[in-house]
């Protein structure tokens, strides 16, 4: 299950408010307190492509399977067999509803004129009576307004269905209505003054990728703080909609497990403690391989803590058998036992088959299935340059960001920058939000015997320790994994003056 997913039969409601209904939707039945009130009529509109079909028959779906509400799903726009077929590709079998008696579709494709859409809008009344139907979908109710030609008439036939109607028989009706490309506003005016919430689906290109988000415009009696919010199109979820945690949700610092960090200091890599579930991010130079810096830095992570500690390695950048052979070359030298699927998972992916909104609901889903104890995620930089614009980045990085606090994943990230002068630290999203933030770089130094390459890392930010030194490792002892000799590989050298304005405390 995925975070905030409950299990099939169970009900919101029975928190004590009985008179919200659930929307089968997970992430809008937690902003709303519940769902939507019972009886009411919610008209949900969008350009087409955004979703709103998918939206109606997750509500139908989820109410009648979960919560053994029986619903109606009316198309005056969509076939039945292409509504089942396209919906089955969701995980969505309403076959078998319908063949549970909790399910019906009406086709209403062929109404021409008001007189056959009078008869029809009293079938379907009838047929919502026989049923015992709690739930309803009209599909669209555009499709009815361009059959209709006087408002007057408009106005009337609407008023007296639902009004007098679906309110009457205690139905929940979500009203599904087109928008024209580029428009703002539903368009007829007519429809808005039955309707008891107004949401607002849309779509817009980032970088070539679609981005769906969900305005929630008004609804009666739910205390809305959040007006828009990013949501996707899954398979097995129908609309996945995220809930930004709150922060009464997140462990406090003070309490609880530690872990050990070897941190730049002044004898070298010394041990600093972090709270468990710290966030650190590692700005790694490009020059510089950052599986095998994460390796040698993650074995000497392992040595310092509690033996099993379960890791997955979450790429953009690397093969998965990279990454396997890597570490346990890695694990060998540091005596440590590398088990795949047990406590080392692998998972690589290429950025550029998703959008960032995808990318950031498998990633937190994974990391709830998993649970590691340690997470690394190799390559954020990629998601911003190939994927996301600043905004969608931040909101959706953060926000997962929140939530491996939450589940006190302790999590390393790479961010490949050249940081030439102090102020392009900045430059790197969401840098204060991170508890401890380390930039490694390549340099190569002359000395008595010639060049030498060393891996140099710089420490620009621990929340809860002293501020350390910076620390030059031989580059050899990096590529080879050698983690054993920490104290003794490690020369420290003075924090260079210039970087010390790039040092947060906290």
């Amino acid at each position: 299950m995925y975070p905030g997913q409950q299990g099939r039969g169970s009900d919101i409601v029975t928190s004590g408010l009985k008179n919200l209904q659930p929307t089968g939707i997970e992430g809008l039945d937690k902003l709303l307190g519940g769902g939507v009130p019972r009886g009411s009529i919610i008209l949900v509109a969008g350009n087409p492509g955004t979703g709103k079909t998918t939206f109606g028959a997750k509500f139908l779906y989820e109410g009648a399977l979960r919560y053994g509400e029986p619903g109606v799903y009316v198309s005056f726009v969509e076939p039945k067999a292409d509504f089942y077929n396209y919906m089955s590709r969701l995980a969505m079998d309403f076959k078998e509803l319908e063949e549970r008696g909790l399910f019906e579709f009406i086709e209403a494709l062929t109404i021409v004129d008001i007189n056959a859409l009078g008869e029809m809008l009293e079938d379907i009344l009838a047929r919502v009576e026989k049923l015992k139907a709690k739930r309803l979908v009209i599909d669209s109710i555009s499709a009815i307004l361009q059959i209709l030609g006087r408002q007057q008439q408009v106005r009337e036939l609407l008023h007296n269905f639902f009004v007098h109607g679906v309110k009457r028989l205690g139905v929940t009706t979500l009203l599904i209505a087109e928008l024209p490309i580029g428009a703002q506003t539903v368009g007829h005016g007519i429809e808005e003054f039955i309707v008891d919430g107004v949401i607002i689906l849309k779509m817009k290109l980032v970088k070539g990728r679609i981005i769906r988000l969900m305005e929630l415009r008004k609804l009666r009696g739910a205390p809305l703080t959040l007006a828009e919010l990013s949501f996707r199109i899954a398979p097995g979820v129908g609309i996945d909609l995220r809930v930004p945690p709150r922060p009464e949700e997140i462990p406090a610092y003070g309490n609880g497990e530690k872990v050990v960090v070897a941190m730049p200091g002044r004898e070298g890599l010394v041990d600093q403690q972090l709270p468990r579930g710290a966030q650190i991010l590692l700005v790694i130079h490009p020059l510089l391989n950052s599986l095998h810096v994460v390796s040698w830095m993650l074995s000497s992570f392992l040595v310092r803590n509690r033996p099993g500690l379960r890791i997955l390695y979450r790429s953009y950048v690397n093969s998965p058998e990279a990454i396997q052979d890597r570490f346990s070359q890695c694990y060998e030298k540091a005596s440590l036992r590398l088990e795949l699927g047990k406590n080392f998972f692998v998972s690589s992916t290429n950025p550029t088959l998703y959008s960032v909104t995808d990318i950031a609901a498998m990633n937190i889903y994974e990391d709830a299935k998993i649970r590691p104890d340690v997470l690394v995620i190799e390559g954020l930089d990629l998601i911003l340059e190939l994927l996301a614009d600043p905004e969608t980045y931040r909101r959706e990085h953060f926000n997962n960001i929140l939530m491996r606090r939450k589940y006190r994943i302790t999590s390393f990230y790479t961010f490949s920058s050249a940081i030439v002068k102090p102020s392009d630290i900045y430059k790197i999203p969401l840098i204060t939000s991170y508890d401890a933030v380390l930039y490694v770089r390549p340099r190569r130094l002359r000395g008595p015997t010639g060049v030498k390459v060393f891996v140099e890392i710089l420490p620009l930010k621990h929340a809860l320790g002293p501020r350390g030194e910076a620390c030059r490792i031989d580059a050899r002892l990096v590529e080879e994994c050698v983690c054993d000799r920490v104290g003794e590989t490690c020369e420290p050298i003075p924090f260079p003056i210039k970087q010390r304005s790039i040092y947060f405390s906290t």
